[in-house]
């Protein structure tokens, strides 16, 4: 008997905390929509054949593979040649700024870090993946 008092008085006592936890009305999960258009990042115009420079010299090709750059054999992230092939340049050069923007299928966020380079090298390499990956 003195059991089942304990677990009806435990009982009332969760449900009133509950109830008290819920007196605070709904939140809504979301944000509200907000309407508009966004602008799209300024893109500089690089220079290909420096960026391939670039590339090596950054570090890219111990972690990528890009077709047409010597030394770009890397295993550790995805096959730019394949995952940029049909982006643009906006894609491209967000993908090197804020790279857990968007993660390739079979890798994680958080292993690449933010290219370190200046806003030159920065539109050459936009131009070197963009032209590799058969950009127009």
């Amino acid at each position: 008997m003195r059991r089942v008092t304990l677990l009806v008085i435990l009982a009332i006592t969760v449900g009133i905390g509950v109830a008290a936890c819920n007196s605070q009305g709904t939140v809504e999960p979301f944000p509200e929509t907000i309407e508009g258009d966004v602008e799209a990042p300024e893109v500089a115009v690089g220079d290909a054949g420096a960026g391939a420079v670039v590339f090596i010299d950054a570090g890219c090709g111990g972690c990528h593979v890009l077709a047409g750059v010597d030394g770009a054999t890397g295993t550790v992230g995805p096959d730019l040649t394949v995952v940029l092939a049909g982006t643009d340049t906006a894609y491209i050069q967000q993908s090197i700024v804020t790279p857990d923007a968007v993660i390739s299928e079979g890798f994680t966020a958080g292993i690449m870090q933010p290219a370190q380079v200046s806003d030159e090298e920065l539109a050459d390499l936009v131009a070197l993946l963009h032209e590799s990956a058969g950009g127009s």
